[in-house]
C-alpha cells in the first residue's frame, strides 16, 4: 500500500493549498539537505574526535605496558604493548573487529596546510617514541644496535638501560610533543569543523525562519480541515499513548495495530520495534540468570549500550563462574594433601623402626594416590668410604628390583635425583626402566616420580612412584611435603639409634671399669696377705732365715713386679677413665651442637642438660634452666599434670609418647607460644632414670 501523508491528504483536499506547500516542502527539503550535511560533518567531527581518542589511550596504554615490562620483565605487556602497535598502524584488528589504520584515518580529516603539518608532526613524533620504545624493549631481550641500525648484537638484559631510555629527556620530550602537536591538531579540524556546523545552522535558522512563515499561513488554512481529520489521527495517539505505557509497565510482549501508512504508522513500527527489543534482552537476562551463558543475543546496534552492558555482563558471569569452580577445585586438592599429611603424620608418629615405618607409609601411599608400585630409598652411610643407595621398602616390583637393594650414587633416575637434589617426574619411561606385572604381561608405567627425601641441604633417601595414569600437580605436591615429614621422622629415628648406642657404650664401658677396678682391689688385698704369711713364717722358724732371706727376695721381686703390675693396671685405669671422660665430652658436645634442641631431665622432672639450640629455642641460657622442673618450659595446660605422667610412666612402663614424635606448643622465655616437633626417648640406665628430648623448630608463633 502506497504510503500517504498527511500534508498529501491536505493538498489533495485543499487545491489552494498546493503553492504554499511546494514551497514549505522546498523549503523543508533545504533544511533537511542541510541537516544531513550537518549530520555528515557531525559524524566526521565525532568520528576524528573518537580516532584522537584512541590513540591517545592506545599510546598511553602501550606505554604502561612497556614501563610495565621493564619494570617487571613479564612477557605478556610486552605482546600487549605490540598488539596496541599492530592495532594503531592497521596490521591487526580492535576488539570490535574493525581493522585500520588510525593515522591514515587521521590524514583523511586534513584539508588545511596547517592541518597537514600538525599531522605530520604527529606521525614524526609518533615513529621517534617507537624507535626508542623499541631500543628499550631490545635492552630487556638482550639485543642491542650493532652501529648499523641493526638490533642483532646480543648481550645481557639491560634494564637499567631500559629504564634510561623510557625516562630520560629525550624520550620525556618527544612524548610532550606528541601529546601537544596531538592537541594542536585537533583544535585545528575541530574548529574548522564546528565552524562549519555553525555556518550550516545559520543557513537552516535563515530557511526555518521563511519555513515558517509559510508554515504559518499553511496552518491558518489547515485549521479549517482540523475537524475532519482530527477523529482518525486522535486515536491512533491515544492508542499509541496506550501501547507506551504498556511497554514502560514492563510488558514487552505487546502487538500494535497499524492500519495506517502515515507518519504515525512510522512510529508505531518504532514503538514495535523497541518492545521487541525490550522483550529480547528480558529473555536474554533470564537464560543468563539460568546460567544459560550460551544463549544467543544481538544488539539492535554499536549504539545499543543496554545490550552491550548485557554481553559483557555475560562474560563476566562465565569468568567468575569458571574462578568459582577453580577455587573449588584448589580448595578440594588443599584439602586432600591436609587430610593426607595428617594421616600419614599420625602413622609416622606411631612407628620408630625404620623397616617398618617404610612398609607402611609405602602401603598406604600407593593406596592414597592409587598408583601402581612404589618403594622407599635411604642413602647408607654405615661405611663413609663406601655410601650407597639402599632399597629399604618396596610394593608391587618385580622380584629383579626387589633383589637389586644396592644403587650406586650415579647410577640411573635415583643417582639423578640424589646429585640434583630436586623432584623428577617422567612421563615418558624407557622400557627397561621398571614394568608393571598383571595377569596380561607386563606393561611401562605412564607416570614417573621420583622425590629426595631432604633435612638441612641433606638428602636422606628417595620415594619412587609409578602408575599407569598420570600424576596430577597436587599429588606430586603431596609426594614432596610427605617427603619433609619422612626426612624428619628418618632423621629422628637415626639420632635416637645413635644416641641408644652410645648410651649403651658408655654403659657398658662404665661396668667394664667398675670390673677392673674390683680385679686391681683383689690383687691388692692378695699381695697384702702374702705378706703377712711371710712375716708369720720369720716369726716361726729362724733356722730357715737363709730360706727365708732368699724366699723374702723372691717375694720382694714378686712384689715388685706385682707393684709395676699395679701401677700399669692404674695407669690403664687411668687412660680409661680419661678416655671415658673424653667420649663423655665428645657426647654432651654431639648433643650440645645438635641441630635440634636437646632436653634431658631426671626421674623428679628437673633438667639435667640443655644445649645450645635448646637456648636459642626457648631464649633462655643454660645456667638459667640447669637444676629447675622441666615445665617452666610448657604452657600452663601442659605444665600441671607433667610430673604425675613421669610417674605414671615409671610405675606402669606403658610409654604413650615416650619414643614417637609430634607437634607440640612451647613456651619461651618471653611469654610467647611457638609450635615445635618434639621427639622424646627413655635413656635411663641400672641406677637411674632419666629422659632426652630432642626439639625442632616449625615457625608457628603465636
Amino acid at each position: 500500500m502506497k504510503k500517504v501523508t498527511i500534508s498529501k491528504i491536505l493538498l489533495f483536499n485543499s487545491l489552494i493549498l498546493i503553492l504554499l506547500t511546494l514551497l514549505e516542502l522546498s523549503m523543508a527539503l533545504g533544511i533537511y539537505i542541510i541537516g544531513k550535511e550537518q549530520e555528515t560533518i557531525q559524524e566526521a567531527r565525532h568520528k576524528f574526535q573518537n580516532n584522537i581518542r584512541l590513540l591517545e589511550k592506545n599510546t598511553s596504554s602501550a606505554i604502561i605496558d612497556i614501563q610495565t615490562f621493564i619494570a617487571t620483565g613479564d612477557e605478556n605487556f610486552n605482546q600487549s604493548y605490540n598488539t596496541q602497535k599492530s592495532q594503531t598502524i592497521g596490521q591487526k584488528p580492535w576488539l570490535d573487529g574493525r581493522l585500520f589504520s588510525v593515522i591514515k584515518t587521521l590524514s583523511q580529516a586534513a584539508q588545511t596546510e596547517e592541518e597537514t603539518k600538525y599531522l605530520s608532526d604527529i606521525t614524526q613524533t609518533l615513529s621517534v617514541l617507537e624507535k626508542n620504545e623499541t631500543k628499550a624493549i631490545n635492552a630487556m631481550l638482550g639485543l642491542f644496535d650493532d652501529g648499523y641500525g641493526r638490533y642483532n648484537r646480543r648481550a645481557e638484559p639491560d634494564t637499567m638501560m631500559a629504564m634510561h631510555v623510557l625516562h630520560g629527556a629525550t624520550y620525556q620530550e618527544t612524548l610532550l610533543e606528541f601529546k601537544t602537536s596531538i592537541n594542536n591538531y585537533y583544535k585545528l579540524v575541530d574548529k574548522r569543523l564546528n565552524d562549519n556546523i555553525v555556518l550550516l545552522n545559520d543557513n537552516i535558522t535563515f530557511t526555518a525562519f521563511w519555513a515558517d512563515i509559510f508554515l504559518f499561513i499553511i496552518l491558518t488554512m489547515i485549521i479549517l480541515n482540523y475537524l475532519l481529520f482530527h477523529k482518525r489521527f486522535l486515536s491512533q495517539l491515544k492508542q499509541l499513548k496506550t501501547d507506551i505505557n504498556s511497554i514502560a509497565s514492563g510488558n514487552y510482549n505487546i502487538k500494535i495495530a497499524i492500519n495506517s501508512q502515515d507518519e504515525i504508522a512510522d512510529i508505531q513500527r518504532t514503538v514495535q520495534l523497541t518492545a521487541q527489543s525490550l522483550s529480547s534482552k528480558a529473555d536474554f537476562v533470564e537464560n543468563v540468570g539460568k546460567q544459560n551463558f550460551e544463549s544467543n543475543f544481538t544488539p539492535v546496534s554499536d549504539s545499543d549500550l543496554m545490550g552491550i552492558a548485557l554481553l559483557e555482563m555475560r562474560e563476566k558471569l562465565k569468568l567468575a563462574r569458571k574462578n568459582e569452580n577453580k577455587r573449588k577445585l584448589e580448595e578440594k586438592q588443599r584439602s586432600w594433601i591436609s587430610n593426607g599429611l595428617a594421616k600419614f603424620s599420625e602413622i609416622l608418629r606411631q612407628n620408630s623402626d625404620i623397616e617398618d615405618l617404610s612398609e607402611e607409609i609405602i602401603t598406604h601411599l600407593v593406596k592414597y594416590l592409587d598408583a601402581t608400585l612404589a618403594a622407599l630409598f635411604t642413602i647408607n652411610k654405615d661405611n663413609p668410604d663406601d655410601i650407597f643407595i639402599e632399597l629399604v621398602s618396596a610394593f608391587a616390583y618385580d622380584r629383579k628390583r626387589i633383589m637389586q637393594k644396592r644403587i650406586e650414587l650415579n647410577e640411573g633416575i635415583l643417582g639423578r635425583v640424589y646429585d640434583e637434589g630436586v623432584t623428577v617426574h617422567m612421563t615418558e619411561i624407557p622400557s627397561d626402566y621398571i614394568k608393571i606385572k598383571s595377569g596380561l604381561g607386563g606393561s611401562t608405567p605412564n607416570s614417573l616420580v621420583v622425590v629426595p627425601l631432604v633435612l638441612n641441604d641433606n638428602i636422606l633417601g628417595m620415594i619412587e612412584i609409578a602408575t599407569l595414569e598420570t600424576f596430577a600437580p597436587h599429588q606430586i605436591q603431596f609426594v614432596e611435603e610427605l617427603g619433609q615429614s619422612l626426612a624428619t621422622t628418618l632423621a629422628s629415628i637415626e639420632m635416637n639409634i645413635k644416641t641408644k648406642m652410645l648410651l649403651e657404650v658408655s654403659e657398658k664401658q662404665s661396668i667394664e671399669l667398675s670390673e677392673k677396678e674390683e680385679i686391681l682391689r683383689q690383687n691388692i688385698e692378695e699381695i697384702q696377705s702374702n705378706q703377712e704369711n711371710i712375716i708369720s713364717r720369720e716369726a716361726k722358724s729362724k733356722k730357715k732365715t737363709e730360706e727365708l732371706l732368699l724366699l723374702q727376695k723372691t717375694l720382694n721381686q714378686k712384689n715388685n713386679d706385682q707393684q709395676r703390675e699395679i701401677a700399669k693396671l692404674v695407669d690403664d685405669n687411668n687412660q680409661y677413665l680419661s678416655g671415658l671422660k673424653t667420649q663423655k665430652n665428645r657426647l654432651n658436645n654431639i648433643l650440645q651442637k645438635n641441630l635440634d634442641g636437646v632436653v634431658a631431665i631426671n626421674a623428679k622432672g628437673e633438667i639435667s642438660f640443655f644445649n645450645e639450640k635448646a637456648g636459642s629455642i626457648w631464649g633462655y641460657a643454660t645456667h638459667e634452666v640447669l637444676g629447675q622442673n622441666v615445665k617452666i618450659l610448657m604452657p600452663d595446660e601442659f605444665a600441671t599434670n607433667h610430673d604425675t605422667y613421669i610417674q605414671n610412666y615409671l610405675k606402669s612402663g606403658m610409654p604413650k609418647i615416650i619414643g614417637t614424635g609430634r607437634k607440640v606448643e612451647i613456651l619461651k622465655k618471653d611469654n610467647t607460644k611457638t609450635t615445635v616437633f618434639l621427639w622424646i626417648i627413655d635413656t635411663s640406665d641400672s641406677e637411674h632414670n632419666s629422659f632426652t628430648a630432642f626439639i625442632r623448630e616449625t615457625g608457628k608463633i603465636t
